[in-house]
């Protein structure tokens, strides 16, 4: 599943799990979901990312522009 950059600016936390995009209701629910971070959006706040969470190379670049980690 897809969650654009921008979307994560809506997240009340800076930790992006799988937990969390789902109580956003970014991404469904279930066993065995990928999910991909893609860079359409901008990112004005520090966020981590958690590990298994892929993320696109202009996601990858404005997230550690705007301060925050992948893991």
């Amino acid at each position: 599943q897809v969650v654009h950059l921008g979307d994560l600016m809506r997240l009340q936390n800076s930790e992006v799990t799988y937990a969390e995009l789902q109580r956003a209701g970014m991404i469904k629910k279930g066993r065995g979901i990928h999910v991909k971070i893609l860079g359409d959006g901008e990112l004005t706040k520090s966020v981590t990312i958690e590990k298994g969470i892929k993320v696109s190379k202009s996601a990858r670049e404005k997230i550690i522009k705007a301060g925050g980690t992948i893991r």
